[in-house]
């Protein structure tokens, strides 16, 4: 098999899941779907495949993400839709290369400072930024440093009041804000 060919890893038990992979050889997986499996925890494991560039872990009752995420430096797609995050998982600002990103459906209440750290994405176009029916009340006013590059942001179901959303709408003109 050539080197980072494309290989889908989808099982109902992830265990199961992570051995196929490593057999398929580490190297060679771009894609892992969890999608609505119900694991609850997320094995720090997943790091290990070096060149992941999708990782869909929606609908699984996660309530964090492990810290070695962050070493997914090839991820370009994450979903965590549909999951039990109440803090915005600070690792996923440390992906260089993070593209996508759904965090909606999750009970995320603030979004932190160092989102500004997501400037490295400038360049690749994160264009679409989804926390729709979290427990948001406000946003860092760092976010208005994506609106170059961000042409969707989405807040629907947020507890954000409507003078927050002005002031995004008004710092944001670029940037088509869904509430």
């Amino acid at each position: 098999m050539s080197p980072r060919a494309r290989i889908r890893v989808r099982d109902s038990k992830p265990d199961r899941a992570i051995l196929d992979a490593e057999e398929a050889g580490i190297e060679n997986v771009i894609k892992i779907s969890y999608h609505g499996r119900k694991m609850g925890t997320l094995s720090p494991d997943i790091a290990r495949f070096t060149y992941l560039a999708t990782l869909d872990v929606s609908y699984n009752d996660l309530a964090d993400l492990p810290e070695d995420l962050s070493a997914l430096h090839y991820l370009q797609g994450f979903y965590a839709r549909g999951n039990k995050l109440t803090v915005f998982p600070e690792q996923i600002l440390l992906l260089p290369l993070l593209a996508r990103l759904d965090l909606s459906e999750n009970q995320i209440t603030e979004i932190p400072h160092e989102i500004i750290k997501m400037d490295q994405l400038v360049s690749l176009n994160l264009e679409k930024l989804d926390l729709s029916n979290n427990q948001l009340t406000s946003l860092s006013g760092e976010i208005i440093s994506l609106s170059g590059n961000l042409k969707e942001l989405s807040i629907n179901g947020s507890q954000i009041f409507a003078d927050k959303i002005t002031w995004l709408e008004e710092s944001m003109p670029s940037t088509q804000i869904r509430y």
